[in-house]
């Protein structure tokens, strides 16, 4: 009598009433805080006198680094493990990354950064996609600024949705069959995305190596300039300008033949001036005023005007740092890949200036900004940056001298622009197919969805006839009143 007065009571603190939680659950399921069905095991590390390189030791887990997909990857051992997993049980980070999952395929030390669980009424599989959906809950809990870590008690203490024993098996059958499609899907978006940026590399390649032109340059009955004529018109106004082209030390072999009647021609041959961006003060900084472009505002061979920052600017300070249609707006500061990416400010670009991270090359009227941006954000342009710039901590720099110094591949203006043309065309059908790549983001949020259905018994898995998960619990807890 006694014995079940215990049970009861220690049933009904096991248990949290239904209206504390923003979610209703099958009649047949519990509400149970985790620490009453599972033991929790907290990883404390050997010292590092016990660790070791030989594998016929214990493997060591010591946190996120040292776990796979599904199994730990572990590339130390100790020769005295202090906590132990057993296989079978499911270990889980503690420690930032906080809720990542391994099955312990066999016995493992735990270090700080994990903690081993095991229980006997809930399905270790069922258990890895809880955390999944309980990773936000982690870090709400979490404490620690260097490194965010949750405690044996944040774990005891989560509320989970218990389903009786042959559901449990169910919805892991049902999660692993839709997860599986989803997987199947993620791969074939994989290798479309794959494709398509090798396609977009090779139409890119044959613009700039004259290949995509070549039979409207063939068969054209447009009358061509020469393209001597135009850099001679170009550096006859670049005299005007007592703006020469500088002598640069530095000499680049030509990356690929061109046709004849192109050239291989410095970027400072054909450009009327390169300046580096505007810096202020916080002060000058407003909620209007003009515009001012970022690093941040140039992606993808394009500008844009994404969490735009304003300045109280003068008139000459707008004309001087202003944007016109046909400049090139480069990054000369940002991260080692992303350093150099450049865009053309388009027609009807409504007035901006540009900010200290970037340089401005104004070109002559003759030349096709898109053509000269398009060709600087090439793989030939990338390689080069990655080869050359100055690199600092976290950090990569180019400058007006090595903008000068690049080559470029210049057609016949008329070319330019029929370059662009084909360009336009053949990439926006490419853009229109790559619009179905961003299906993966999608994807992960079904993935989320099918697991937050899963723990409210939306699965269409749930028989309501079987016997309710309390007797799981009263179960565990006989074994704990005895």
């Amino acid at each position: 009598m006694k014995g079940n007065l215990v049970l009861n009571e220690k049933l009904v603190e096991s248990f949290l009433n239904e209206d504390k939680h923003s979610y209703k659950i099958p009649k047949n399921w519990i509400w149970v805080h985790l620490g009453k069905i599972c033991d929790v095991n907290m990883g404390q590390s050997p010292k590092g006198e016990y660790t070791t390189d030989e594998p016929n030791n214990v493997p060591l887990v010591g946190g996120p680094a040292d776990m796979g997909d599904l199994y730990p990857n572990s590339h130390r051992y100790t020769v005295k493990p202090t906590k132990l997993s057993e296989k079978g049980e499911l270990i889980v980070s503690v420690r930032a990354t906080l809720g990542k999952t391994n099955f312990a395929d066999r016995r493992y030390c735990l270090g700080r950064g994990v903690a081993g669980i095991r229980s006997k009424i809930i399905d270790v599989r069922l258990l890895k996609y809880f955390f999944d959906v309980i990773k936000p809950y982690l870090y709400s809990v979490s404490t620690g600024t260097t490194f965010q870590q949750v405690s044996k008690k944040d774990i005891e203490g989560i509320s989970i949705p218990l389903p009786p024993q042959n559901e449990q098996i169910r919805i892991v059958d049902k999660i692993e069959q839709l997860l599986s499609k989803i997987d199947e899907a993620k791969r074939l978006i994989e290798e479309a995305k794959e494709t398509f940026e090798l396609r977009r590399a090779a139409v890119l390649d044959k613009a700039f190596r004259g290949e995509l032109t070549r039979n409207w340059r063939e068969s054209s009955i447009t009358t061509i300039t020469p393209i001597e004529e135009t850099l001679q018109i170009i550096n006859l106004e670049k005299n005007k300008l007592k703006n020469k082209v500088s002598k640069l030390n530095e000499t680049h072999e030509c990356p690929f033949n061109v046709p004849d009647s192109w050239e291989w021609v410095r970027l400072d041959e054909i450009c009327l001036s390169l300046k580096n961006g505007l810096y202020k003060a916080a002060n000058y900084y407003s909620d209007s005023g003009t515009p001012c472009l970022r690093m941040y505002n140039i992606d993808d061979n394009k500008l844009n005007l994404k969490d735009m920052h304003y300045m109280i600017l003068t008139n000459e300070e707008i004309k001087e740092y202003g944007l016109e249609y046909g400049d090139i707006l480069v990054n000369r500061v940002n991260s080692r890949e992303l350093v150099g990416k450049c865009a053309a400010v388009p027609k009807n670009f409504p007035t901006t200036v540009f900010e200290s991270k970037n340089i401005r090359i104004r070109l002559h009227s003759q030349i096709s900004a898109e053509y000269i941006s398009a060709f600087m954000n090439s793989k030939y342009v990338k390689k080069w940056i990655l080869d050359t710039c100055k690199q600092t901590v976290g950090m990569a720099t180019i400058n007006q001298e090595f903008l000068k110094g690049v080559l470029i591949p210049l057609p016949p203006v008329e070319e330019q622009k029929q370059i662009i043309k084909y360009l336009n065309s053949i990439l926006l059908a490419e853009e229109k197919i790559k619009t179905t790549l961003t299906l993966f983001d999608k994807l992960n949020v079904l993935k989320q969805s099918i697991l937050s259905k899963a723990f409210r018994g939306e699965l269409g898995t749930n028989d309501p006839t079987e016997e309710s998960a309390i007797e799981l619990l009263k179960e565990v807890l006989k074994e704990q009143v005895k």
